[in-house]
């Protein structure tokens, strides 16, 4: 191991840990993930179309951006069966008039629509071509990928980020929702989404009704291939009244599917084969900096809301860059 060499630990194998591992694995450093559950992270329960929503950074336009690349040369290269990656083109719309958001500027094809072929009831609304990932191959990707870079995945629980053993000095805290507790930090609202999974009638084309940061019931629809994900909630505990019982996820799960199907007729009936239920980081912005404990260093990774996929390798590209710098501080 070299002198610009380090062991670095992550806690967190989502999307976030994954990307961020790889990354420090490609510049030579010794990689190794902990999470108290593999594969089965909240990012398995993504949509997962890009786009940043629910995200919050001034860094966010280049996140996304470095990670629209990424993703356009992973499809290029791994293909769309092995990666999970497609190229999808839709349409997303608004019910009260509504600017479109700033990084759709970052796509070749982005253009709007006239309201009069729109879905009933919305007034405006634009079209594009984006990635789309098949979030459960994605993850097998990334991990594999990971894997032939020398990483290791370990499933074990975490229990406190800053009590790190040697070899490591160097730790990243990908935790999403858990740095709540972990780091603490208050700031976190773990926010409740679902997505329900139905057999495709032959749709072909995205829809999202555009997404507000105070919205709960949110409706979309992504095909990929024989299967179609319904979507979705946004669910913050905080803002639910505890006098009023939770509705539950079969009921949940209907009212998605009902929501879709009034943009799309062709899913009334569709046979359901899968709900996804996770926990959305939610923070007022991004938490992406250095803590120096001492001759050791935590970097913090987490914060992404809706849109962790969609700055993932962005993120992942500024880690690489604190790591760096760590790593060519003198001894001692």
């Amino acid at each position: 191991m070299t002198a610009q060499t380090r062991d670095v630990l992550i806690y967190g194998a989502g999307v976030s840990g994954l990307t961020t591992g790889i990354r420090l694995a490609e510049r030579g450093h010794r990689v190794t993930l902990y999470a108290p559950e593999t594969m089965l992270t909240s990012s398995y329960a993504a949509g997962a179309l890009w786009g940043p929503v629910l995200t919050k950074d001034e860094r966010v336009l280049r996140w996304s951006g470095v990670t629209l690349a990424e993703l356009d040369r992973i499809r290029a290269e791994a293909g769309e069966f092995l990666s999970g990656i497609r190229q999808v083109t839709g349409v997303e719309a608004a019910k009260t008039p509504t600017e479109p958001p700033e990084y759709l500027n970052q796509l070749s094809d982005f253009a709007m629509v006239p309201a009069a072929d729109l879905p009933e009831e919305y007034v405006c609304g634009w079209r594009y071509t984006a990635p789309m990932l098949d979030m459960p191959v994605y993850l097998r990707y990334l991990d594999d990928r990971l894997r032939k870079l020398g990483g290791r995945v370990e499933q074990r629980a975490v229990a406190s980020l800053r009590d790190f053993p040697p070899p490591w000095t160097v730790a990243v805290n990908c935790t999403g929702s858990a740095a709540k507790d972990l780091v603490p930090d208050a700031g976190i609202e773990p926010v409740r989404g679902m997505l329900v999974v139905v057999e495709n009638p032959g749709i072909e084309e995205f829809f999202a009704a555009a997404v507000e940061h105070d919205v709960v019931d949110m409706t979309y629809l992504l095909p990929h291939g024989d299967r179609v994900v319904l979507g979705g909630l946004a669910e913050r505990e905080a803002e639910r009244d505890p006098g009023q019982p939770r509705p539950s996820d079969e009921d949940i799960a209907q009212a998605i599917i009902d929501r879709c199907a009034a943009v799309e007729p062709k899913l009334v009936g569709a046979k359901v084969v899968d709900r996804r239920v996770g926990w959305r980081p939610t923070r007022s912005s991004i938490r992406l900096e250095c803590e120096d404990l001492g001759e050791r260093w935590l970097i913090h990774n987490y914060g992404h809301g809706g849109g962790g996929v969609s700055v993932s390798w962005g993120c992942a590209d500024e880690v690489v860059t604190i790591v760096d710098r760590i790593a060519r501080r003198p001894a001692g």
